[in-house]
């Protein structure tokens, strides 16, 4: 028995996923039949010797020279029973694959999904059932959000209540609490946020030294100023260094002053509040202690010009940068553009509590980064991953767009955690996002030639005291392959086969691709099917590519019969016409152990790809109704070859039997095809 091994081809393919899946994919309970998919056409390669090409079980030659080629795959008795069935056929540009496979353990969690994606629009709808964890008393979550002609926005909120019984969790704190808020233009960024916790008096806390550290940092007139303040406790092996004020001074102009000098730069230290005091130990411990309580503030100068005349010589003199002196220095200016309004931190512990807060505020950021996007396309990319260099016109623009449209975004969060009784905890934490002129980016963005697609989604989450139940829904329209075929082709431009792979799929002009996947308490079905324009492109690429895949492929259909899952592989042109025997032996893909039946000597009939079928579940017209000639493969009779249709082979309820059918090349094409909305997500 031979099985025909996909190994080279999944690679290749698989690639090609990253091209097709632009955004999320739907539940969690999608994945389970893709993977056992993807582990039944390993199963098959690691079982098969590694010869080169893998040789057909029995070949059918017809007058013409055509051939199928037949791969018999025997049941398996340890492996769940898996019934399928899969169909590709070039000629009608088709592929359709069904797959039930049944569930091990107590099929608790059951779910569905449903998912469409043509060129411009991707639609995902599904939900999920979950038995509710017994320590989970109550949840429910919103997830939604949109990116439209008109605006952006976007909100989360998380409810949840968690029986902590015997567990000890809610002993150390009465209430945490945390909020903020970070706002950007292209210019300008702006963050704030606070954390705060109410402790629980314990034997432990109390034994905690307080101690309260803040600092901030700010700019002027090329200076730059930074204030301190800090309450700690001092440990015997540096009470030299802050025992007396004049030591304390030394420590900090040693620590400034150093840093300074690195960035070619000067450090004056003003030593504002100084004590140093010794203090009882908390708790048992029986030696005292000392605490140090200083403020002091450190003013920097030449830090940024002498950093920036630096940078301007490094990158002068840099080998890999192709800049004159002029440009290097017009970038460390830009560089000095950059303004530090406020950068500060400051936090406070103690035996009962403990809250920190941060804020930062930089402006003309973007002066910077349009500095760096000019080096970035000066730099010599030899010996360098060319994709890190890509995208900079669009990043460019986009800055240009926001700028030009004063788009602000603005990111918003409130958690709170507290304790409603002695036994539970409850979460609450909620988040949103803003925008302020969406709708003239969008518009600046259009004129620059940058196309946005326009999403929307939403998600829930509830709780109903035995189970969790998700409901989630996605869509996206625009130029979806734009986007992703050009970052696919800069993260592979120095892998040939990729970039031919990608060329292929490009001129296969993919049409219109749909997966459904349902679990319930037993089983586990997936069903797909996908449409190209031009299916030939990516047959031809990957026969010249992969001595695995015969040149002239036309069909690939499997099906049970007899206990066994039977591919068949239709290649045109596989001889000549009228060729012998012993030129059938010489084919790669035909072995010493292949039975060949030359045309005249067999009379039958091949299955084919119902294609009807296909193309009602993926909701397209036959176009080609009325044209002359099969809509499958070609078939019966070796002597004439004449069109002929096993109707066997349209039974859309053809099951079978062991590890799964024995797809080959087709389970590969497939994984491209119905896998593709599972992967990856659009920025």
């Amino acid at each position: 028995m031979t099985r025909y091994r996909s190994g080279p081809l999944m690679g290749v393919l698989l690639a090609l996923l990253v091209v097709v899946s632009l955004v999320p994919a739907g539940s969690a309970g999608a994945a389970a039949p893709q993977q056992s998919a993807v582990q039944q056409s390993s199963a098959q390669e690691s079982a098969q010797e590694d010869d080169g090409v893998d040789k057909a079980d029995e070949v059918y030659v017809r007058e013409n020279g055509d051939a199928v080629l037949v791969y018999d795959q025997e049941q398996s008795s340890t492996e769940p029973e898996t019934q399928g069935e899969f169909g590709l056929d070039v000629s009608s540009n088709l592929a359709y694959l069904l797959v039930t496979q049944p569930r091990e353990g107590t099929g608790d969690t059951t779910g569905q999904a449903t998912l469409s994606l043509t060129p411009t629009e991707f639609v995902g709808n599904g939900s999920l059932s979950a038995r509710q964890p017994a320590l989970l008393e109550e949840f429910s979550m919103e997830l939604s959000g949109q990116s439209t002609d008109q605006n952006a926005d976007g909100t989360l909120t998380v409810d949840a209540t968690v029986n902590t019984a015997g567990t000890g969790a809610n002993e150390a704190f009465n209430s945490v609490t945390t909020s903020g808020e970070i706002t950007s233009t292209a210019s300008q960024f702006t963050a704030t946020g606070d954390f705060d916790a109410d402790l629980q008096a314990s034997p432990m806390t109390s034994a905690t030294s307080p101690s309260s550290f803040s600092f901030a940092l700010s700019e002027s007139d090329g200076g730059y100023t930074v204030d301190v303040d800090r309450n700690e406790t001092v440990f015997s092996f540096g009470e030299s260094e802050w025992e007396t004020r004049e030591s304390a001074l030394e420590t900090l102009e040693e620590q400034y002053q150093l840093t300074a000098e690195e960035l070619e730069g000067s450090a004056d230290i003003t030593l504002e509040e100084y004590s140093y005091t010794e203090v009882p130990s908390p708790g048992e411990r029986s030696s005292n202690q000392y605490r140090l309580d200083i403020a002091y503030t450190v003013e920097y100068a030449d830090i940024e010009s002498q950093l920036a005349d630096a940078i301007a010589r490094n990158m002068t003199n840099d080998p890999d940068l192709d800049l004159t002196q002029q440009e290097a220095e017009e970038f460390a200016t830009r560089l000095e553009e950059l303004s530090i309004n406020d950068v500060s931190a400051s936090y406070d512990t103690g035996p009962e509590a403990v809250t920190a807060d941060f804020s930062v505020d930089l402006e003309n950021y973007d002066a910077a980064l349009l500095g760096f996007l000019e080096v970035a396309e000066s730099a010599d990319t030899e010996g360098v991953n060319s994709a890190s260099f890509q995208g900079l016109d669009r990043l460019r623009s986009q800055i240009e767009a926001q700028e030009a449209a004063n788009l602000q975004q603005t990111y918003t969060w409130n958690g709170e955690v507290t304790k409603p009784s002695t036994q539970s905890v409850t979460l609450d934490f909620d988040a949103n996002y803003e925008t302020e002129n969406w709708q003239a980016y969008i518009s600046e963005l259009d004129t620059r030639g940058i196309d946005t697609p326009r999403t929307e989604y939403e998600f829930t989450g509830t709780s109903t005291g035995e189970r969790l139940n998700f409901e989630g829904s996605v869509t996206a329209e625009g130029d979806l392959f734009a986007g992703m075929t050009e970052q696919f082709a800069n993260a592979t431009q120095d892998d040939p086969e990729a970039q031919r792979a990608l060329e292929a799929f490009q001129q296969s002009d993919f049409q219109v691709g749909r997966m459904d996947v349902n679990v319930n308490e037993s089983t586990v079905t997936l069903e797909g099917g996908a449409q190209f324009e031009n299916m030939s492109a990516i047959r031809d690429a990957l026969a010249e590519s992969e001595e695995n895949f015969p040149a002239g492929l036309t069909s690939v259909v499997a099906q049970p019969e007899d206990g066994e899952t039977r591919t068949y592989v239709t290649v045109e042109g596989a001889v000549s016409s009228g060729a012998s025997e012993s030129d059938v032996r010489a084919l790669e893909y035909v072995g010493d152990d292949t039975t060949i039946n030359m045309a005249g000597d067999w009379d039958r009939e091949f299955p084919t790809l119902d294609t009807e079928n296909a193309r009602d579940y993926l909701g397209i017209e036959d176009e080609s109704a009325g044209d002359s000639g099969s809509d499958g493969d070609e078939g019966t009779d070796g002597d004439e070859g004449t069109d002929g249709t096993d109707t066997a082979g349209n039974d859309t309820n053809a099951t079978t039997t062991g590890t799964g059918p024995g797809f080959g090349v087709g389970l590969a094409v497939v994984a491209l095809l119905v896998s593709a909305v599972l992967v990856a997500r659009r920025d």
